[in-house]
């Protein structure tokens, strides 16, 4: 699948009830090509998750007053790859649109969707995916964003992640899993207030997880304990062990005669 700078369109239209530019606030713009946009790369990220999606990979190439059309392309740098990767994540974005079937997309991409659903409701007007100027999938008022089936799993487990915030009226705390996505943990305050001067550290958490089955990722969690962990316990450990033997070595001569000694019954 080919893409270069002039082709391979990606557009996002909403027509129906009179619905244009001058009858919507120019926010509500912004918040569609946002919007628009991480449907599309969220759902590259679950395709292709070696892909970074914080780098610039789409640009704006035009919004028409003709209702209201939203173009999206890559950006010119980008690979022949990345571009037909890019376009290959959108067309099965669409896919699952015109089938009705969200059961591969991952939570953001859905949320994403919903809020297109929500402004489809709310002007009465249909929202219709094309590429390069062809219709392959749409959202109407009657739509319905939701997983057909899904399934989840529930059970004791560790997690680790990088501690983004710690308090709040209800006590939480938020924990970016992977780099990729944050867990809200509830919690009290005692516990809030110890964990307050480790933000941005990695935590330790066990507790009983509900997890999306397809994407294993962690849809609620239940605190039962915070762990003692750091990340340089590792290294203090090697190094409380360094203290523990030290001298000790100096009894032997070369490298065999420690080997040996290591070795003995």
């Amino acid at each position: 699948m080919s893409m270069d700078n002039t082709t391979d369109i990606l557009e996002l239209k909403f027509e129906g009830n009179g619905v244009n530019p001058n009858v919507v606030k120019a926010s509500e713009i912004g918040f569609l090509i946002q919007e628009f946009e991480k449907a599309v790369l969220s759902t590259l990220k679950k395709e292709h998750p070696s892909v970074d999606i914080s780098e610039p990979l789409l640009i704006l190439e035009n919004i028409k007053n003709e209702s209201i059309g939203l173009f999206l392309k890559g950006i010119v740098s980008l690979s022949p790859e990345i571009k037909s990767l890019l376009v290959g994540s959108y067309l099965s974005l669409t896919a699952a649109i015109s089938n009705n079937d969200y059961n591969n997309l991952n939570k953001e991409t859905i949320n994403s969707l919903k809020s297109i659903s929500k402004f489809s409701k709310k002007y009465s007007c249909s929202a219709n995916f094309r590429h390069n100027g062809e219709y392959i999938a749409s959202i109407t008022p009657n739509t319905e964003i939701k997983l057909n089936n899904p399934e989840y799993l529930k059970g004791v487990t560790t997690i680790y992640g990088e501690l983004l915030d710690s308090g709040g009226d209800n006590p939480n705390l938020h924990i970016k899993i992977n780099g990729e996505y944050t867990v809200i943990v509830a919690t009290d305050k005692a516990i809030a207030k110890s964990l307050g001067s480790r933000l941005y550290d990695q935590v330790g958490l066990k507790g009983i997880a509900k997890f999306d089955a397809a994407t294993s990722e962690i849809l609620e969690f239940k605190l039962i304990e915070v762990l003692e962990y750091s990340a340089g316990n590792v290294a203090k450990t090697f190094k409380d062990l360094r203290k523990l033997t030290s001298g000790y070595w100096d009894n032997y001569n070369n490298n065999d005669s420690i080997n040996r000694n290591l070795l003995r019954d």
